[in-house]
């Protein structure tokens, strides 16, 4: 670690339940343009002996009694006292100019912002980018006649997310993905505002709403880059595929109820992902028996 490089106004937040590869984790942040003055890894009790307690100097382990991203995330908040600090997932891998680019687009924006850097699938997955006639279709029916626009929330309340070609400069945005966001201290959210048990999925729709709501404006910058693994095959049964969309409408519809949207529409999303989802089931079983 290059102490000439760390930055005294800087802390990270990570919740998480251990493993070994925090360890390369911390690697590569402290390997960056920008080191942080500490790094706070977030766990419960019950997984303590899953971290090392040594990972290294400018490294602090929290051991809390609550479990789940959010609350783990707000005790990490607490204990940040430096002018800006990043939450960030324990998957999530930086680019080494990523926090040095945040910070210096925070700096642009002000002081009621957060920035979060663009996401890039780590995984080697093709797509079509082109934007067809059903890509067309879909978010017609989705959004209206607003249709496809990377950052927004749509009438159904699903968050549009961003496509690399289509980011060319820093936008203003309704939502920012929750894996990777820098924040100025003043405007960080401590409280456990997700009121469901397990995974803590829409979570950053939430979180960008409450922020949006203390008037955080929120920005995605594509020159900040970071990776994670995507996993974009969807290989559930249909009791899995149920489960899933039973605990994502539970997140949606409070969501909507909150933000006093009309959930009328959601339920035409429903439709089209199930029906879509069966097609690629009935596909991919009848490939397997060939």
């Amino acid at each position: 670690m290059n102490e000439s490089n760390t930055n005294s106004e800087l802390s990270v937040v990570i919740p998480t339940l251990g493993g070994s590869g925090l360890r390369k984790t911390v690697e590569i942040i402290n390997g960056g343009s920008v080191i942080p003055e500490k790094i706070f890894f977030v766990i419960p009790e019950k997984y303590k002996e899953n971290i090392d307690m040594q990972l290294s100097d400018n490294v602090s382990v929290l051991v809390v009694d609550c479990m789940g991203q959010v609350p783990q995330r707000a005790e990490g908040f607490k204990h940040a006292k430096t002018k800006y600090v990043l939450q960030m997932d324990d998957d999530i891998v930086l680019d080494g100019k990523c926090i040095e680019t945040l910070i210096n687009t925070i700096k642009t924006y002000g002081e009621s912002c957060s920035i979060a850097p663009i996401i890039i699938n780590s995984n080697p997955v093709q797509h079509n980018n082109k934007k067809t006639i059903f890509h067309k279709l879909y978010y017609f029916l989705m959004n209206g006649k607003a249709g496809y626009q990377p950052g927004k929330i749509d009438k159904c309340g699903t968050p549009i997310a961003f496509r690399q070609q289509d980011v060319r400069k820093v936008m203003n945005v309704d939502w920012v993905p929750g894996g990777c966001i820098l924040h100025q201290k003043n405007n960080l959210y401590y409280e456990n505002y997700y009121p469901f048990n397990g995974r803590a999925t829409y979570e950053d729709i939430l979180h960008s709403y409450l922020l949006k709501q203390k008037g955080v404006e929120l920005y995605l910058d594509p020159n900040a880059i970071a990776y994670a693994e995507i996993n974009e095959k969807f290989n559930y049964t249909p009791a899995q595929y149920f489960k899933r969309m039973k605990d994502n409408y539970k997140v949606r519809k409070y969501y909507m109820n909150l933000a006093s949207v009309s959930s009328m529409r959601i339920y035409l999303f429903y439709l089209i992902n199930t029906i879509g989802y069966f097609i690629s089931y009935f596909r991919n079983n009848a490939v397997a028996k060939r």
